[in-house]
């Protein structure tokens, strides 16, 4: 907006577009647009128009190859693409028209924060076109915190962390989370996964060594594309099977079932039932038992009366003690 008593320049304001006039933002993190919600969005807009005004800043300068392009979208583009599809299958251009908050040309930078708190506030981008853009924001602004990032563009912590933690895969594992659906292998996928490679580095670095990162993962996308991984909550089976013998499995037993699972079609979920999930379940208990008995001792039983139902609770609590630890005499 301008400074001259808070009314718009000649260059700001609503106005009602074409979409020839209309050209994509280059700096949109939104790059995935599958095609049911498309569907949808187009339906509608076949019945009643373009409804919410889409936001757009007038474009500097004139392209000779297109001089009818004047305007780049800030946020609508899914808008603009349904109307010059409804205008290409009835042949007629223009015939949708596109209402637009038009605003001040933008910094490059601004322009991507922007999207990314306009977005924000709506539906948020998957994953992987957040991070990629992201990326960006952080070169413009070397050295900033998570907190600040997360400040600026309007994303939770855990979610610039995520973008974060997902930039550090090679840019081929990327490209597998922008295919188009069902090919897509969503950037969550690698997230989950990224505990896992971490630990298998600390726990078995020759293991490691040997199959390299890529190679690690690789194994997991053929597990995944195979449906031997049929959900991402695997890797949590995997990290618990890992760290298993802290809680009393045999360390050689697992580490031969680590490096099966990564050297062969496998299932985790087999492995994680038959060596570490029973482990999983005792080391829960324990916990619950550690939390019991501190408060047990803080618990002042000589003033509840006999009649407290605790004290049955606790005999009986003592009786399937008993029993456990006269098994494992």
């Amino acid at each position: 907006m301008s400074a001259n008593k808070g009314q718009p320049s000649p260059e700001e304001g609503l106005a009602t577009l074409r979409s020839e006039e209309i050209e994509r933002n280059p700096q949109n993190p939104r790059i995935l647009f599958d095609s049911e919600p498309m569907a949808i969005l187009k339906k509608s807009i076949e019945e009643v128009g373009i409804l919410i005004p889409i936001f757009a800043y007038r474009k500097r300068g004139v392209d000779p190859k297109h001089p009818e392009i004047k305007y780049v979208i800030l946020d609508g583009e899914r808008r603009w693409l349904c109307a010059q599809e409804i205008e290409r299958e009835r042949g007629k251009p223009g015939i949708i028209p596109i209402p637009a908050n038009i605003i001040a040309e933008p910094t490059t930078l601004q322009n991507i924060l922007m999207m990314f708190n306009i977005h924000n506030v709506r539906e948020a981008w998957e994953l992987t076109p957040a991070a990629l853009k992201l990326e960006v924001v952080m070169r413009y602004l070397k050295g900033k915190s998570i907190v600040e990032l997360a400040k600026l563009t309007g994303l939770t912590k855990a979610r610039v962390r995520d973008c974060r933690t997902l930039l550090s895969f090679d840019k081929k594992y990327l490209d597998m989370s922008l295919r188009e659906r069902p090919r897509r292998i969503t950037g969550d996928f690698f997230i989950q996964m990224h505990p896992v490679l971490e630990l298998i580095k600390e726990r078995y670095p020759e293991i490691y060594r040997t199959l390299g990162r890529n190679g690690i993962i690789d194994k997991f996308v053929e597990k995944y594309e195979s449906g031997e991984i049929k959900a991402v909550t695997e890797f949590r089976d995997f990290a618990n099977l890992i760290r298993s013998p802290d809680m009393g499995a045999a360390p050689a037993v697992i580490e031969r079932k680590v490096e099966n699972l990564l050297t062969s079609p496998a299932s985790i979920r087999s492995a994680f039932k038959e060596e570490a999930k029973e482990y999983v379940k005792a080391e829960k208990v324990r916990m619950a038992a550690d939390r019991l008995t501190k408060n047990l001792k803080a618990l002042d039983t000589q003033s509840l009366s006999k009649r407290s139902p605790i004290f049955p609770s606790l005999r009986a609590l003592r009786d399937v003690l008993d029993k456990i630890l006269e098994k494992r005499k």
